[in-house]
């Protein structure tokens, strides 16, 4: 049937060929049963004949109703082919490979009879009109992937598709006649790509302009050959020129090239690759969920990837040694640009928390897999105002596409400058009036020990009167459902950490941002025996902070609730003496 040398055929190939001789025996019974067919009375037509319903007797006008019809099921012929080819897919690739073929020829000549029984009038499985369709589908996906991942001879593979192109496909199922038209791995054009040697995609074959064009079960076969390699600039050649039908399943496969990228060390042309258009869609930046936003903020800032070929944070990250390290003005003024394009991300204050967060860490990993914290020195004020001010223009510039920079966010005060760039981004966000955000307390702890970032970003709030009212109005919410985050941000620091950001709030002059100063000092004070620990200098400084800093302001508040609090203080003065 295949044509194969004696040379050709090793243990695999004969047991498929002896288990395709068995089907072919069984499918030959059973398929004539279905030619057979069955006899059953006709009772699908009501006899309203008079001489029927009153004398009882049969006369030409009513005899039809009357006699045998042959209905055909191929309910059983379908149930054969398909535990068939369920035993197909648990063989070895040579074996499967016979089976299926051979299985797809046996079925191409089943014919349409007329009728079918009423109860399979609707499934699949009732003619071969439907059902063989149905197994070619599943038959020609098979054999693409596995053509594509199993490493036949090239003898074989030649053998196995001018077989296939032999099979007497009928009318409806002429759909699958060129499916195994599957380029081998060495083929020139294919190699070509791969190597870099062709970036287009495209040749010239007798005379006419021939791109690359593979069904997407191929491409996906590919990929997963080319990720379990690791061959991963290859993959990336590949996924950039090749075209197909299904353009969002494509597309999907697509939106991994940055991270293929990063997995090689190129990090720099990582970024560009967010940034690219097709002709057939918005680029990938506009495609990215919050949570890809995030583990692509930690690749780029890190230059470590995690193992294998999933976009996840799970696993034990490796350090990557690409040709050069990505400069933090690029990598901030990409990662910006992202945010820009992408709605979604825009509008999640995560994202933001995330963007600001590596800002202010440093660039290596620590053991438990998060990033160090760092302290970038606090600039001068006329340093930070006059930042400020650029920064509105350089956010109005890179939402229109133009990336350029002035000298000052490539000086050496470059991280204090890039941080300020993402607050005044930020603020500008909040001030667009987005649908309602829910969390804020996660923004406010990423500035870590940059307090004057977290300054900053409470003076320019404080420009629209009503977005800074609705900011403390969310941040109150926050601190009400989530004192464990406020908490766990604290243990992160010292207690010169905890004085600083709670006086940021309760040094204020509006009343919205004092009030949530209140609200973590209650905070503080009811956790008091946790946070302290067994550190005296926690203590002493806390308590120092309490005498001198929040008592005063308590006094000069004169609220209701407040001399509760100033209560809870004096005790813990007195505990301590």
């Amino acid at each position: 049937m295949f044509n194969f040398n004696l040379v050709d055929i090793d243990a695999e190939l004969r047991r498929g060929g002896e288990l395709l001789q068995k089907f072919s025996l069984v499918l030959a019974v059973e398929y004539n049963k279905y030619l057979m067919g069955m006899s059953v009375p006709n009772h699908t037509i009501p006899c309203t004949c008079s001489c029927h319903n009153v004398f009882n007797v049969f006369c030409e006008k009513c005899l039809i109703n009357h006699f045998d019809i042959r209905l055909y099921s191929y309910t059983a012929v379908f149930e054969l082919v398909d535990n068939f080819l369920c035993q197909a897919d648990q063989e070895k690739p040579k074996a499967a490979v016979v089976m299926m073929m051979g299985a797809a020829k046996e079925i191409l000549f089943h014919k349409q009879l007329s009728q079918v029984t009423n109860t399979d009038l609707n499934l699949m499985s009732s003619t071969p009109k439907l059902a063989v369709p149905f197994f070619m589908h599943r038959i020609a996906n098979s054999l693409q992937k596995m053509l594509v991942l199993s490493d036949f001879p090239p003898c074989l593979f030649d053998k196995l598709k001018r077989f296939y192109q032999t099979l007497p496909f009928p009318s409806f199922c002429f759909a699958f006649t060129n499916s195994l038209n599957v380029l081998s791995w060495d083929d020139p054009f294919l190699t070509s790509i791969l190597r870099g040697q062709n970036i287009t995609g495209q040749r010239q074959k007798k005379g006419r302009k021939e791109v690359l064009w593979e069904e997407i079960v191929v491409i996906q076969a590919r990929v997963e050959r080319m990720e379990a390699r690791e061959e991963y600039r290859e993959l990336v050649r590949y996924l950039r020129v090749v075209k197909c039908s299904d353009t969002l399943k494509l597309q999907a496969l697509q939106d991994k090239v940055p991270f293929y990228i990063c997995k090689y060390g190129d990090f720099h042309h990582a970024l560009q690759a967010f940034h690219v258009n097709s002709s057939l869609s918005c680029c990938t930046a506009c495609r990215l969920s919050p949570i890809q936003y995030s583990i692509y903020l930690k690749i780029l800032k890190t230059e470590t990837v995690p193992p294998g070929s999933d976009l996840s944070e799970e696993g034990n990250w490796v350090c990557v040694k690409g040709d050069s390290s990505v400069k933090i003005h690029v990598m901030m003024r990409s990662l910006l640009r992202i945010l820009f394009v992408n709605k979604a991300l825009y509008k999640d204050v995560q994202c933001w928390s995330k963007l600001i967060e590596i800002q202010c860490n440093s660039f290596t990993l620590g053991k438990n897999g998060k990033l160090l914290s760092e302290v970038i020195q606090a600039p001068s004020a006329e340093f930070v105002e006059s930042t400020a001010g650029l920064a509105a223009i350089i956010l109005e510039d890179l939402k229109k596409g133009i990336v350029g920079l002035p000298k000052v966010f490539l000086s050496v005060d470059c991280k204090a400058a890039m941080l300020i760039l993402v607050t005044i981004a930020f603020v500008q966000m909040w001030h667009t009036k987005l649908p309602t955000m829910y969390m804020v307390l996660q923004l406010l702890l990423a500035y870590g020990r940059n307090v004057w970032a977290l300054k900053l970003l409470l003076d320019k709030l404080r420009v629209e009167e009503e977005n800074l009212r609705h900011f403390c109005i969310l941040l109150g919410k926050n601190l009400y459902m989530y004192k464990g985050m406020l908490l766990e941000g604290f243990k992160c620091h010292d207690a010169g950490y905890v004085c600083d950001f709670v006086n940021i709030f309760l040094s204020d002059t509006h009343p919205c941002v004092q009030a949530n100063s209140m609200q973590m000092v209650q905070i503080l004070v009811e956790a008091w025996q946790e946070l302290k620990g067994n550190e005296c200098v926690w203590e002493q400084t806390l308590h120092s902070f309490l005498q001198n800093k929040v008592i005063p302001a308590i006094d000069r508040q004169n609220a209701k609730h407040l001399p509760e609090l100033r209560n809870k203080i004096n005790m813990i003065a007195l505990k301590k003496v």
